[in-house]
């Protein structure tokens, strides 16, 4: 059984890189974003894709 950090690893971090992020590069990819919409006011998420200056993050 994978932990959630373990997950982020082996999946999450690997499918974000193949689809055109660089997942170290915070301009394009923000681990532990802080969500600015209402049903997510103030809440972290685990990754947002930042494009253009703008977040965008899985509901």
């Amino acid at each position: 059984m994978l932990t959630e950090e373990a997950t982020k690893n082996a999946f999450v971090m690997l499918l974000t890189d193949a689809v055109g992020y660089n997942v170290f590069n915070l301009m394009q990819v923000c681990p532990e974003f802080t969500a600015d919409v209402p049903r997510l006011k103030e809440e972290k998420v685990d990754y947002a894709i930042i494009m253009d200056g703008k977040s965008y993050y899985p509901d």
